[in-house]
């Protein structure tokens, strides 16, 4: 097979690998083919001629030749997205480039108009909006790809951020109809502990909020699978479990099999805006953060 240049993508491929711990993870989390994944990856041992997963194991196992690379392919990364940030005052303010990513949620939490006030008047800033899943917007924040993101508090956890918080939320409980705790004007978390749950995908931050605030009730959910928020209202409606999720929410997915009961303690879930420094942010980004602090 013909040897390929290295790239910074491929890095990226490889970081990705590492933190979700599967070529499959990975591969999600990228939103691209495995097969894809795979290839990159092969075309990056070829080109520094050593093997970094060994792949005789189910999860993505380090080489020693992985090991080593994976600190250097980080500060690479970010060496990278140091340099861009350094360039940025000099830039052409005439073509200004915001990078925001999001979450799935900006018609949940109303933003939609706010954003498209924000590009109208200011006319001289291109916004991209990157709307992605958890995990690549977690990656994608801590490598740099983004300016700014709309995520949750609980995405950040263990990064450098700052944040302001846009919309207040909380969880609250989802049950069948029939289900004997769907007439009670509020549930305390520990009278679940005997529950079956289905909850959003493990690399969510929703699903980390709820094992925490479970946990803090002294139990483990048992969770029978993961699945998306429509997904997940269906099978609460069929009886198949309970579930938490954000509120809001269900302004877009209702279910009239479903039951909605608040917490007796709440739980927030709230929407933030995050970048990693305003001070470091490029002028054009410093005035979205300005717009939404105001």
């Amino acid at each position: 097979e013909r040897r390929r240049n290295m790239t910074l993508e491929q890095l990226q491929y490889f970081v990705a690998i590492v933190e979700s711990a599967t070529f499959f993870d990975a591969a999600e989390s990228l939103h691209i083919a495995q097969s894809t994944l795979s290839k990159q990856i092969r075309n990056l041992e070829l080109e520094l001629d050593v093997q970094l997963f060994d792949r005789s194991r189910r999860h993505a196992s380090l080489t020693d030749a992985g090991r080593v690379l994976y600190p250097d392919a980080v500060k690479l990364l970010k060496g990278v997205q140091g340099m861009k940030q350094h360039l940025a005052p000099y830039q052409d303010s005439r073509r200004s480039v915001i990078h925001l990513g999001v979450l799935p949620i900006l018609h949940q939490y109303r933003l939609n108009p706010v954003l498209r006030q924000f590009a109208e008047s200011h006319p001289e800033i291109t916004l991209m909006i990157d709307e992605v899943e958890d995990e690549p917007l977690r990656q994608g924040f801590r490598q740099g790809s983004y300016d700014l993101i709309i995520g949750r508090p609980e995405l950040l956890t263990g990064v450098q951020s700052t944040c302001h918080l846009l919309a207040h939320d909380r969880l609250v409980l989802l049950t069948p109809a029939g289900h004997p705790l769907a007439g009670r004007p509020a549930v305390p978390l520990e009278e679940l502990s005997g529950e079956s749950f289905i909850l959003m995908h493990p690399s969510s931050s929703i699903y980390r909020l709820c094992l925490t605030a479970c946990q803090k009730k002294g139990f483990q959910p048992a969770v029978t699978r993961t699945a998306k928020i429509e997904s997940i209202v269906s099978a609460v409606a069929a009886g198949e479990a309970v579930s938490l999720l954000p509120y809001s929410n269900l302004d877009v997915f209702r279910h009239e099999n479903v039951a909605v009961i608040p917490l007796q303690e709440p739980v927030a879930a709230d929407v933030v805006l995050a970048c990693q420094s305003p001070k470091k942010l490029p002028l054009c980004g410093r005035t979205l953060w300005k717009y939404f602090s105001a």
